[in-house]
């Protein structure tokens, strides 16, 4: 779903979904973000955003390369 289709449909979606499209937002292989600073830009905890990842990882829209290798390896998605 393309960017533009995301911003225009986001104020209908339930909060989950809004939280998941944040956290998406920040993820790309070229300016990888930590978990920290995801939960700062998205002002969520750093616990919505690691199970947020999960879940987005689980379904193979996020990798590992888009976050911040350090912050990845360092703090488990699991907590």
């Amino acid at each position: 779903m393309s960017r533009d289709v995301q911003y225009q449909i986001r104020p209908y979606l339930a909060q989950p979904y809004q939280s998941a499209l944040k956290v998406l937002d920040c993820c790309n292989t070229e300016h990888p973000m930590t978990v920290e600073a995801i939960a700062q830009h998205t002002q969520l905890s750093q616990s919505s955003v690691r199970q947020v990842l999960k879940v987005l990882q689980a379904v193979e829209l996020v990798t590992p390369d888009m976050i911040s290798v350090r912050e990845w390896r360092s703090q488990s998605l699991c907590k």
